[in-house]
Order: structure tokens, then sequence, then C-alpha cells
């Protein structure tokens, strides 16, 4: 049996009344967010050592979350500093530029709500938006595996940036991270900890940005 023609606005229009209905609630919303937050980092259990296809189920997953979370903040639905932490947390985990600076956004917000512990947040979705963005990363939070290779790898940094700034926001220096890169590929035969990546230095507004 196949859908009929415009079905597919139907179902939009039951989900953004669902979502206006939910909504209407401040507690139901926040919950909602909670309850997608909580199946996000669960899906996440054994991300290191998922293969292809279960990381690409996850992707999968990931990206029906995002949606959910884009209509809840279209319907004005994120409003306490729990709210922009759960929006934002699930936004970590996207496949494009836009996606990670909407978590570092949402991060901020809920620092400016009193929520600090939202910095160490606010520095990996900024140090994703950067690399994803051909940029070289501020804080040191983020690793990769080339293709084809079983190690990870630092992504190359900016050296300039504050290492103060990075222990505030993260807890580690660039020594400590790199370590934490050493333990990733234990096991392994890693000789090379940062990544071979030709990155663009990093633009100075962000360099001298304190959030």
């Amino acid at each position: 049996m196949y859908p009929q023609k415009g079905s597919s606005n139907t179902l939009k229009f039951i989900l953004l009344i669902l979502l206006t209905l939910s909504c209407s609630s401040k507690e139901l919303c926040s919950s909602d967010l909670r309850d997608i937050a909580e199946e996000d980092q669960s899906d996440r259990k054994n991300f290191f050592k998922m293969s292809e296809e279960e990381l690409s189920d996850l992707s999968y997953r990931d990206a029906e979350r995002r949606n959910k979370v884009s209509e809840f903040s279209r319907m004005g639905c994120l409003n306490t500093a729990e709210d922009f932490k759960n929006a934002a947390l699930v936004f970590q985990h996207g496949s494009e530029p836009h996606d990670f600076y909407r978590s570092f956004e949402w991060s901020k917000k809920g620092i400016a709500l009193g929520d600090i512990s939202q910095r160490s947040m606010l520095a990996m979705a900024l140090d994703r938006y950067l690399v994803k963005s051909g940029m070289k990363q501020l804080f040191g939070t983020q690793a990769t595996k080339d293709s084809g290779s079983p190690c990870w790898c630092l992504e190359p940094y900016e050296e300039k940036f504050s290492e103060a700034t990075r222990v505030l926001y993260t807890g580690k220096s660039i020594a400590e991270q790199s370590k934490w890169v050493t333990d990733l590929n234990a096991g392994q035969d890693c000789k090379i900890l940062s990544c071979n990546h030709s990155l663009k230095a990093v633009p100075e507004e962000y360099i001298r940005e304190k959030w």
C-alpha cells in the first residue's frame, strides 16, 4: 500500500501539533529534551569499539535526534540552562559545521544562565566546528582516525591560544590531551600522536574571545 499524495506534509503537520502541545508545558519540554539527550549518550556506550555498520546506524539515529531538537528550538521550547545543555549535547554529534556551531551557541547560552559545567561542551563544539571548517582547533579536544589507520591522532591546534583557557574550559592541558590519544591507541603500534593535516590558522577574534 502506497502513501497518499501529501501524506508527508500531513505527518509533518501532526508532528508540529504534538510538539506545540508538548511545549505548552516547560516541564514536559525539558523532560522530552532530557530523554533525547539520555538516548544520545546510551547509544555511545561502546563508541570507540563500534563497527562501520554500527557507526552508520548511529549516524542515522543522531540525525533523527537533531531533527527533533531543531523542532523544539523552532517552537521556542529551549528555556533553561538544562534545556540548552541537552540540545547542545545532541548537536555535538552532528555532521556539518553548522551543527557544531549551534551546539557551541547553545552551550554559551547555558553558561550565561549560570551552568559553568557547560564550558567543556562549548570547547568541544567550537573545536569540532573549527576542524570541520578546515581550521586548527583551540582546546585540543579533537582526535581523528585517518581512513585505513588503526591509530588515533590529535588534530592540529592553535599554539597562540591560551593554555590557561584550555585548562579552565576542559580541565586538560595539551599534554594531557596528548596522553588521552596515547591511551586511545593502547595496544596498537602508533608512533605519531599529531595528525599530519593541513589546517588553516584560526582567526584572531576566536583566539582573543572570552566566553
